[in-house]
């Protein structure tokens, strides 16, 4: 009888713990989403814009910007928003989550041999990511 009494046991506690891991992969991102057409990388882009202390009552003309890289993963750009909240509780910010859909393009830089490059995907569009961000997404 105690054995199967601990094979429930086990049973419930193994479906409530698969259920957690599956609602923390699908949360959704902090903040405000936005699509921009990037003309370096030819296709639609996707940002995240989280707020952090920025009320209407601002009234500052420069506020502390944040890019954060990866934000294609909620709970991960969602980490990161919370960590600063918590160890930056007065400091007004926001925070711009870049998505980067195909990262071993986007985040190598251009290379100069094809051995450095075996096995990566499309590699070496590092400089269309720096371009996109200083003059599609910080502007000019």
């Amino acid at each position: 009888m105690k054995k199967v009494l601990l094979i429930l046991l086990f049973c419930i506690f193994h479906s409530w713990n698969g259920k957690a891991q599956a609602d923390f992969y699908s949360l959704q991102p902090l903040g405000d989403r936005y699509i921009y057409d990037s003309e370096y990388f030819d296709d639609s882009r996707e940002l995240q814009v989280y707020r952090s202390g920025v009320d209407a009552m601002l009234k500052s003309d420069s506020l502390l910007t944040i890019y954060v890289f990866d934000a294609q993963y909620p709970p991960t750009f969602n980490l990161f928003c919370s960590t600063f909240e918590l160890l930056y509780p007065g400091v007004p910010c926001i925070i711009v989550g870049i998505s980067n859909p195909n990262r071993q393009s986007e985040l190598t830089p251009p290379y100069t041999d094809e051995e450095s490059v075996k096995g990566y995907d499309d590699p070496g569009k590092g400089d269309s990511l720096l371009l996109s961000l200083e003059k599609e997404i910080m502007g000019q």
